[in-house]
């Protein structure tokens, strides 16, 4: 089962169970670079939950909010930015076990001092997971 993209609905994941219009089950769901975006991101996770096979994977990116954040700013598109106990707590909390967790830099080359001191850090945090 596959949600197909030439829908043009508009679904609010923060109000909406996935199930509701992607019933699954499901072997593999990504969600990269959306979680900061929701205002609940463990609704969205308990919804991936719901609908992912047992045996099933989540991969999951997150801008990964550094200690010294008052450098580098959150971006203002953001509700979140995750530390990686955060995240780790919050997946733990949505009943996911991590299978594979890598801090990683971006590729992208932003002009300005901000984006300067965010590639010098590991900025994005990868999530393997699976339902415990």
């Amino acid at each position: 089962a596959a949600i197909d993209p030439s829908r043009r609905e508009v679904f609010d994941l923060d109000r909406e169970r996935l199930r509701g219009f992607a019933p699954g089950p499901f072997a593999t769901i990504t969600g990269f670079e959306i979680l900061e975006h929701l205002m609940n991101p463990l609704f969205v996770l308990d919804g991936c939950r719901e609908v992912l096979r047992p045996e099933g994977t989540l991969y999951l990116s997150v801008p990964r909010r550094h200690p010294w954040e008052w450098m580098f700013g959150k971006s203002p598109e953001h509700f979140h930015e995750f530390a990686s106990d955060e995240l780790r707590w919050l997946l733990d909390k949505a009943g996911f076990e991590v299978r594979r967790w890598v801090d990683l830099n971006t590729s992208e080359l932003s002009p300005g001092l901000r984006p300067l001191l965010r590639r010098l850090f590991r900025n994005v945090i990868f999530v393997e997971c699976g339902p415990r």
